[in-house]
């Protein structure tokens, strides 16, 4: 169990008026520091753990700050695994100071993070855990929020363990082999062995291949509208967001600036962005326009390209792309029988507003539901775990390869040694101070 000295105190609610603020302490003296400082009907001392008691916060010189609910956890029974004290004051900004100053005349402040930074340390949590905390306080909507609930239960560290331990298993016959190589034994069938490898590199990959969905979980969905000036693009963005976000004239080349806004959509938070009307021009202004629709092309998720189906001259597409969904917009100009000619298209009226449920449909379908397996894996959302799973499959891969051209058992289990070593930097094992305190440093203080 992880053992500091240092005892740490911060404030763990947002600052600002309100109901309640809470005010946390951490560490081997947290208790008897705010011993000091409580006037109750019992000492905190005395006190048994998991109990909470009402009474007066008073500073050095017993001047009452304010009437406070304190919470003791005893450890290991706490959040950080420390002992651990929580302050309930009046929500005020002055008054939730005045008790931290108070405290941090016996302590000092808690760096961003490290509550939980000290809950990894003493076992409670894993990394991926960890970082999850963080996920879940900045989670903007329904999927980010029961992604990180999913990896904060545990779900990922349970995958990782159980490739672990196939590739623990695997070494361990391997290297048993090497004990007895002179006597000739043989532990495990070649063949054997490699579809075990073969197979934990599959799901490997299937981790890997959740990011492009947990990334949308984590960070939403960025979705540029293109197309011709004039073909109606601001009027599908206004509609696509319910309100009058972007400015709508009869005049081709209104739009001159990329214009952003968030909405949620099956509750996940998809970000648009209306882009200048795309086209060859000698004004400066919409020329930087076209320069800039053409930048959120490359940075786009997923691009609707808006045509005007009443105008067939401006149906030509701007730019072949798989990430791209094609909408024809004014069908309120054209019969039904006409339109529907078009393959791959998806139709809509910005003006009439219809369409619009089938275009989110489609719009979640080439994002968000694009992988058919999604329900059965675990959808990761930070770039570290891929990194991470990625020169795990390579290590793996070098091994299978291994395995096929009768290399050495030593040289196959280092290699596979080397996967299980990426794969616990995950969690957490093999995890160096700079990774630490990097992961750390982004949460909030009092988190």
């Amino acid at each position: 169990m992880f053992k500091s000295e240092d005892t740490i105190s911060a404030i763990a609610t947002s600052l600002g008026e309100g109901g309640i603020s809470i005010i946390r302490v951490s560490g081997k003296n947290a208790i008897k520091i705010n011993e000091f400082f409580f006037r109750g009907n019992i000492k905190l001392n005395e006190a048994k753990t998991q109990t909470v008691h009402f009474g007066n916060f008073v500073d050095t010189n017993e001047n009452i700050l304010d009437e406070v609910v304190v919470t003791i956890f005893r450890e290991p029974n706490s959040y950080t695994g420390e002992n651990l004290i929580e302050i309930s004051c009046h929500g005020g900004i002055f008054v939730t100071k005045k008790i931290l100053e108070t405290i941090l005349t016996k302590c000092r402040i808690a760096e961003n993070g490290e509550f939980t930074k000290r809950r990894f340390l003493n076992g409670k949590i894993d990394i991926s855990q960890a970082e999850a905390v963080a996920d879940l306080i900045s989670a903007k909507s329904e999927s980010a929020y029961r992604s990180s609930l999913s990896q904060l239960k545990g779900s990922l560290s349970q995958k990782i363990s159980e490739i672990q331990n196939k590739l623990i298993n695997i070494c361990s016959l391997l290297e048993l082999e090497l004990d007895f190589i002179e006597e000739g034994y043989e532990f495990a069938d070649r063949n054997f062995l490699k579809q075990e490898v073969e197979s934990t590199i599959l799901k490997i990959e299937s981790l890997i291949n959740s990011y492009n969905i947990g990334k949308y979980f984590r960070n939403g969905v960025r979705v540029v509208l293109i197309g011709k000036p004039n073909v109606g693009k601001s009027s599908v963005f206004n509609a696509i967001l319910e309100e009058n976000r972007s400015i709508v004239t009869e005049i081709a080349g209104t739009t001159r600036d990329t214009i952003e806004a968030e909405t949620n959509i099956g509750g996940t938070v998809f970000r648009f962005i209306d882009t200048a009307g795309i086209r060859e021009t000698e004004n400066i202004v919409e020329s930087e326009g076209v320069k800039r629709s053409l930048e959120e092309i490359e940075k786009a998720d997923l691009i609707l390209e808006i045509f005007d189906i009443s105008n067939k001259n401006k149906l030509k597409i701007i730019n072949q792309n798989n990430k791209k969904l094609l909408i024809g917009n004014k069908v309120d100009l054209v019969c039904e029988k006409e339109y529907e000619k078009f393959e791959n298209m998806c139709f809509v009226s910005a003006k009439n507003k219809t369409g619009f449920s089938d275009l989110k449909k489609k719009i979640l379908e080439k994002t968000i539901y694009s992988n058919k397996n999604l329900t059965e894996i675990i959808a990761i959302t930070s770039l570290r775990h891929k990194d991470l799973l990625e020169k795990a499959k390579e290590r793996l891969k070098i091994s299978f390869d291994g395995m096929k051209n009768n290399i050495s058992s030593e040289l196959i289990s280092c290699d596979i040694r080397l996967a299980i070593n990426f794969l616990g930097e995950i969690v957490g094992k093999f995890s160096s101070e700079d990774l630490l305190n990097n992961i750390f440093s982004k949460f909030c203080i009092g988190k």
